[in-house]
C-alpha cells in the first residue's frame, strides 16, 4: 500500500504566506525609499511600515511603486482577512459539531471544572468509553482538555442552569463536580436537581448519578444529611466525595506503620508518623489516623508534622474537630519545608518515626525532599511515602520509574490511585465496607427490623455518607486488627480454613474495636454520661476504656467482633475482593 504524504496545515501556509508578505514589504519600502520619491529609512522603520500593511495603515504611498512593494500591498491585508475568515469558520465549524454531537447525547458524563482532579476524571471516563461533556470557562486555547478529541467542551458558568442544559443534563448518567472550590461544586448539584427534579414523573428518563468533591471536612459533615444528599428520588443521587479523604485511606493502609513495625501487645511503644506538608491530603491523613489508627498497645498514635504555619493549621484543625487531641498526640513545628538545612533535618528526626510523609503542595517539592532525606544519616532506615497529587507530564514521568528508587522511598498517585472508573463510579474502595452493611441488614431484618423503622437498613447507595463512613472505618480496620494477631488479611484471604482466635486474641481484637468505635463516636460529637443512652443528644455511658465496660457488655463486643470479622473474612473471600496496594511490598526492618 503507497505512503500517503504527509498534509501541511492550513495555518503553516497562511503563516508562511504572511512571512512572505513582510519580507516584500521591507524590500519594497527599501527600493521606495532609494528613488526620487523616498528618503533612507532604518531596518526598524522597514519592519514597522511593513507590518502596517496587514492593517491597510502604510500602503498609501505616492508616485511609481516597486513590483515587490505592490505585491505586499496586497498580499498582506488578503493574508490577514483570510486569517480571520477561516478563525471564524473554525470556530463556527468547532461549535457547529460540538452542537450536532451534543444534539441527541444522552447517558453520558458531565465534568464541570478544569481542576487537576477534572482533567483526570474526564479522561479516565473516555478511556474506559463513556461520552464526556466538559462545562468550563477557560479559554479554548489554554484549555487543559484542549487535546482531546474525545471531550465535548461546552463554554459557561458550571452553575447556569442554561449551561447545564446546552450540555443535556436532562439525559445524562454522571454528573462530577469537580472544580477548586467546594461551594460551586454543591452548587452545580443544586442546579441540576432542579433541573432534572422537573422531570422526575418522565417515564422513559434515566437516572442521574452526581458527585460534589468537597475538600473541607466541616463541609462535607454538613452536607451528609443534606436533603439534597440524603433524599435520592427516581431519577436523582446525589453524593459527596473528597479524592483526598479516598488517598488518605488507601495511603495508610498501603503504608501503614504496623506493617514496617509489628505492634501487638502493650509494651510495644506508641505508633509515631512524621507528615511533612499540610496539603488537603495531610489533613484527611491525619483525621483518617484518628479515626483508625487505634492499635494493640493501647496508646495515642503521635503525629509530628513540619510545615511552615503548622501550629496555626493544627489549632484550626483541633477547633473543627474537638475530638482529635483527644485521639491523637499531634506535634507541630513551624519549619518550611522547602530549604531545611541538614541540621534542621537532624533534630527533626531525632524523635523516633516509623513512617514519614511527604503531602506537599508540589510534587516536584515532595520528590525532591524525599530524596533528600534519604541521604542523610537517621533517615535511611526509615519508610518514606512521596504522595503525588499533579497529573502532569513530569508527575506521569516520576511514577512510571518508581521501581528505580531507593528501596525506602515510596511513591503514592493521588489520582492514579483513587480516580480511576471502578474507584469512582463503582466505589471499589467501599467494596468490604458494603458487605459489613449488607451483613448487618441481615441481622436486622431476621430480628424483625425494616427500612421503615431503622432508616440505616437503606440500601448502601441511599445510605447518607455519615453511616457509610462508619461501615468504611470496620473495613479498615479489619487489617489493623489483624496484623495485631500475627496475621494478614492476604494470608487469611488466601487459607483454606477460617483462623480461629485464642481468647486473649479475641480480648486484643474486641478491645482495638471497641477504641476504634469510641473515636468514631467522639469524631461524631458524642459525649460520655453515667446515664442512659441518648442519641438525640450523643450522649453514651459506653465511651470508656474496654476493661470499664459492664462484664456483659464485654461479652457482647467479644462475641460480635469474631462472629463480624469471621463473616467478613467469608464474605470476603467469596467475591475475590483484594486489598488495594498501589506500591511495592513494604518491606519490614
Amino acid at each position: 500500500m503507497p505512503k500517503q504524504k504527509k498534509q501541511i496545515p492550513d495555518w503553516w501556509i497562511i503563516a508562511g504566506i504572511a512571512m512572505l508578505s513582510l519580507v516584500l514589504g521591507m524590500v519594497g519600502f527599501y527600493q521606495y525609499s532609494q528613488g526620487e520619491h523616498g528618503s533612507p529609512l532604518s531596518l526598524l522603520d522597514l519592519l514597522y511600515l511593513s507590518l502596517q500593511l496587514f492593517t491597510l495603515e502604510s500602503g498609501g504611498v505616492q508616485g511609481p511603486l516597486p513590483v515587490t512593494l505592490e505585491m505586499a500591498r496586497w498580499l498582506a491585508p488578503f493574508t490577514g482577512v483570510f486569517a480571520a475568515i477561516k478563525g471564524v469558520l473554525s470556530l463556527i465549524h468547532r461549535q457547529g459539531k460540538s452542537l450536532l454531537r451534543l444534539r441527541n447525547i444522552q447517558d453520558h458524563a458531565i465534568v464541570c471544572g478544569a481542576s487537576q482532579g477534572g482533567v483526570h476524571i474526564a479522561r479516565e471516563l473516555v478511556k474506559n468509553g463513556v461520552s464526556v461533556v466538559v462545562i468550563d470557562n477557560t479559554p479554548p486555547d489554554v484549555s487543559p482538555y484542549k487535546p482531546d478529541p474525545g471531550i465535548i467542551q461546552v463554554a459557561g458558568n458550571v452553575q447556569d442552569a442554561a449551561v447545564l442544559q446546552r450540555a443535556k443534563v436532562q439525559t445524562a448518567r454522571y454528573l462530577f463536580a469537580a472544580t477548586d472550590r467546594d461551594a460551586d461544586n454543591i452548587g452545580v448539584v443544586h442546579e441540576a436537581h432542579r433541573i432534572v427534579g422537573a422531570r422526575e414523573r418522565e417515564q422513559d428518563s434515566c437516572v442521574l448519578d452526581c458527585y460534589a468533591h468537597v475538600s473541607d471536612h466541616r463541609t462535607r459533615a454538613l452536607f451528609y444529611t443534606h436533603p439534597l444528599f440524603s433524599d435520592s428520588g427516581k431519577r436523582f443521587n446525589a453524593q459527596v466525595f473528597s479524592l483526598f479523604d479516598r488517598g488518605a485511606r488507601l495511603l495508610f493502609e498501603s503504608f501503614a506503620p504496623d506493617r514496617y513495625r509489628p505492634i501487638q501487645g502493650r509494651d510495644d511503644s506508641p505508633v509515631s508518623i512524621m507528615i511533612f506538608g499540610f496539603s488537603p491530603l495531610a489533613k484527611s491523613l491525619v483525621l483518617h489516623v484518628a479515626r483508625i489508627g487505634h492499635y494493640a498497645n493501647g496508646r495515642k498514635v503521635v503525629i509530628s508534622l513540619i510545615d511552615e504555619q503548622a501550629a496555626r493549621q493544627t489549632a484550626a484543625l483541633s477547633l473543627s474537630t474537638p475530638a482529635l487531641e483527644q485521639l491523637v498526640d499531634i506535634k507541630p513545628q513551624d519549619l518550611p519545608i522547602d530549604g531545611l538545612s541538614a541540621a534542621c533535618l537532624q533534630e527533626i528526626i531525632a524523635s523516633p518515626a516509623d513512617v514519614i510523609y511527604i503531602c506537599a503542595e508540589s510534587d516536584i517539592q515532595a520528590f525532591t525532599l524525599a530524596r533528600r532525606l534519604v541521604s542523610l544519616p537517621g533517615y535511611e532506615d526509615i519508610p518514606i511515602v512521596a504522595a503525588l497529587l499533579q497529573t502532569d507530564a513530569l508527575t506521569e514521568l516520576l511514577y512510571a520509574d518508581r521501581q528505580a528508587q531507593p528501596d525506602n522511598v515510596e511513591l503514592f498517585s493521588l489520582l492514579g490511585n483513587t480516580g480511576d472508573m471502578e474507584q469512582l463510579i463503582g466505589e471499589q474502595q467501599d467494596e468490604a465496607a458494603k458487605i459489613i452493611h449488607e451483613l448487618y441488614r441481615e441481622d436486622q431484618f431476621g430480628q424483625g427490623e425494616t427500612v421503615e423503622s431503622n432508616a440505616s437498613l437503606a440500601p448502601w447507595e441511599n445510605l447518607p455518607e455519615g453511616i457509610k463512613d462508619s461501615n468504611r472505618g470496620q473495613a479498615d480496620h479489619l487489617p489493623i486488627k489483624l496484623r495485631a494477631i500475627g496475621l494478614s488479611l492476604d494470608d487469611v484471604l488466601n487459607a483454606a480454613q477460617a483462623p480461629e482466635f485464642t481468647p486473649e486474641q479475641i480480648h486484643t481484637l474486641a478491645d482495638m474495636e471497641h477504641r476504634r468505635w469510641v473515636a468514631e463516636k467522639r469524631l461524631a460529637g458524642w459525649r460520655p454520661t453515667a446515664g442512659e443512652k441518648d442519641s438525640k443528644r450523643k450522649l453514651t455511658p459506653l465511651l470508656v476504656d474496654f476493661d470499664s465496660l459492664p462484664d456483659a457488655e464485654k461479652r457482647k463486643d467479644e462475641r460480635a467482633v469474631v462472629l463480624h470479622s469471621l463473616r467478613l473474612i467469608e464474605n470476603l473471600k467469596l467475591r475475590s475482593v483484594q486489598p488495594h496496594a498501589p506500591g511495592r511490598e513494604p518491606a519490614s526492618r
